[in-house]
């Protein structure tokens, strides 16, 4: 038998990112969702327990989501071996998630509530509901400024 631990990058949360005002860009490829609706899959994530998701794949409906200890859905992803370009932006009380151009503005409770640790590709911990992407993520950027609408949409058009 052969094993493979799921490749998660972690960071320090600090100097890295800001659980209050931001913004991350990633490009993704999923070839499939894992099938299992109660978990999420996390690209950029603190999530310990109930700590936040700047971008993640909320399974049970397929979008594209960030998590203020709320769930909050954007659109629905295409899965398969198909480039995706995918953002989001949170600040004061209004995040945004968009998706290959199509924006979907959503409420904020204002803080994220990040761990000391960020996970690239996963959770920093692991646990029942959040587990690493099945894909590849290139080109992660994360912003100590909540983009626009319209330059979230510029980016990932």
């Amino acid at each position: 038998n052969v094993s493979k631990a799921a490749d998660v990058l972690t960071y320090p949360s600090a100097g890295n990112i800001s659980g209050t005002v931001g913004s991350a860009y990633a490009e993704i490829v999923v070839p499939n969702i894992n099938g299992v609706a109660s978990q999420s899959q996390h690209i950029i994530s603190s999530f310990t327990a109930s700590e936040g998701v700047p971008l993640f794949i909320e399974q049970a409906n397929e979008k594209l989501a960030l998590y203020d200890g709320t769930s909050r859905d954007g659109a629905v992803l295409t899965f398969g071996n198909t480039l995706q370009k995918v953002a989001s932006s949170w600040d004061g009380s209004v995040s945004n998630v968009t998706l290959n151009g199509a924006n979907t503005a959503l409420a904020f409770d204002g803080d994220l509530n990040l761990g000391a640790n960020l996970g690239i590709g996963g959770p920093v911990t692991g646990g029942v509901n959040a587990i690493q992407i099945f894909g590849t993520i290139r080109n992660l950027r994360i912003y100590p400024v909540a983009l626009s609408s319209g330059q979230l949409v510029g980016m990932t058009t």
